[in-house]
Formats: C-alpha cells, structure tokens, sequence
C-alpha cells in the first residue's frame, strides 16, 4: 500500500527461512501472516490476519547500548509465553520490528528471548534507503483462516501424527503418552490462559 501523500511504499515485511511472511498494513494496522501447516502429507499455506498492533505493553528500561551506531534503550515484554527483550532505536521513529514485535518508540534492531533460544538482529542499517524496483506485496494463499483456527489446525495434524505411528506398532504395543511440550516462537496463546 502505499503512502498517498509521498506516493512511498509504508508497509513492512519479514521472511524467515521457512516460507513464513508477516506482512503489516500501516493504515489498518493489521499483521497479514502467511504460514504453513501440515495437510494431506504436504505443506499447505495459509492466511491468517492479526490485530496485535498497538496492544503490545512494553516496559522500557534505563539501559543503553550501541548497535549499528545508534544509541538503543532496552525495552522488556511478556509475549505469548516468552520473555522478551528489545533494543530500539529512537532516532529511527518507526515503531516496527522483527516478526510480530512491535509498538516501541523507535526501530527495533535487535530482540531476543530471555533464554536466547530465539533472537532477531538488524544486520544493516541503511539512511536514506535508496528506493528498489522491488515493491512489498501482501503475502497470498489459497486459503484465508482465523488465527485461532490456524493454530488448532496444527495442533490437530500434530496430534494425527501421533495417531498414525501408534497405529503402525506392533500388536500388544504399549505406548507411554507424554505432554509434548510446544516449540516455536509462541509458546501460549490469549484464549489458553485462565
């Protein structure tokens, strides 16, 4: 989309090395996400729309360091079952950062886990950005989902898998079942908490 009064692209995109993309739309301030789940015994993508933009509740620290020559506070936040930490950048006014971490009053240019099991670092910081023939399009898929679908739809494949190999055992097998634990980015999720 872009900026109708500078006729400039606003929008901002992250890709990881899965085809995952998490698209923002600054006028709507909505996260589009494009992520896969596993269906048919293949990868199917799919979109989900989120609205996390501006509910995240930071809690800025007195503590400083440089990176890429700039001067960045830390800020901390508990977000779907992790602990947070963020450096961002105020002289860079853009309240956006890496995957669905946003909502501070600067760019984020490096956040990470408080077990470091999970950690976003900017590799270059370019002022002016010199303009790409490259434009940022919303991610597409065949199938549009709600977020809390998406995440149950894994969570069932997950469990179809399981299914499966006990099926497979031979007769008179005995299978000892255990809680397995979630791995990701997030952990939990609002509707699970009591």
């Amino acid at each position: 989309m872009d900026d109708h009064s500078t006729g400039k692209n606003i929008n901002q995109k992250y890709t990881n090395t899965i085809p995952n993309e998490y698209y923002f739309n600054l006028y709507t301030q909505t996260f589009i996400c494009l992520e896969t789940a596993f269906e048919n015994k293949k990868f199917q993508p799919y979109i989900y729309k989120h609205n996390i933009a501006g509910k995240m509740k930071w809690q800025l620290e007195n503590d400083f360091k440089m990176i890429s020559g700039y001067r960045c506070q830390k800020a901390t936040i508990r977000f779907r079952g992790r602990n947070y930490i963020a450096w961002f950048a105020p002289k860079i006014p853009l309240p956006y950062g890496p995957w669905k971490l946003n909502g501070l009053p600067g760019l984020i240019l490096e956040a990470y886990d408080d077990t470091k099991e999970v950690y976003f670092s900017a590799n270059q910081i370019t002022i002016p950005f010199d303009d790409t023939q490259e434009k940022l399009k919303k991610p597409t898929a065949v199938k549009e989902i709600a977020f809390k679908a998406f995440i149950e739809k894994r969570k069932q494949e997950s469990e179809n898998v399981i299914k499966s190999i006990q099926a497979r055992l031979p007769k008179g097998s005995k299978t000892v079942s255990t809680n397995v634990e979630r791995k990701g980015l997030e952990l939990t999720y609002e509707w699970e908490k009591k």
